[in-house]
């Protein structure tokens, strides 16, 4: 899994999530992400995209995003 932070035709911060073998998707950063809409891609990126996806995604997201933490036994 990667990021890229992009500014979608509106002008709006989005984070893209690309995977190596299915089709990623974006999440606008304002509100959604704000450590990530403030200061960039980081180390906490993860942990807000994971946060982020298990409120508000759908069940795709959730298990592109959380599946190995969910099938490992973590959650």
């Amino acid at each position: 899994m990667t990021y890229k932070l992009k500014t979608d035709k509106n002008g709006n911060k989005t984070l893209k999530v690309c995977f190596n073998l299915s089709r990623g998707f974006s999440v606008q950063t304002n509100g959604n992400l704000p450590v990530t809409h403030r200061d960039g891609v980081g180390f906490w990126t993860a942990t807000e995209l994971e946060d982020y996806v298990m409120r508000y995604g759908t069940k795709r997201q959730i298990k592109l995003v959380c599946g190995p933490l969910i099938h490992g036994g973590l959650l």
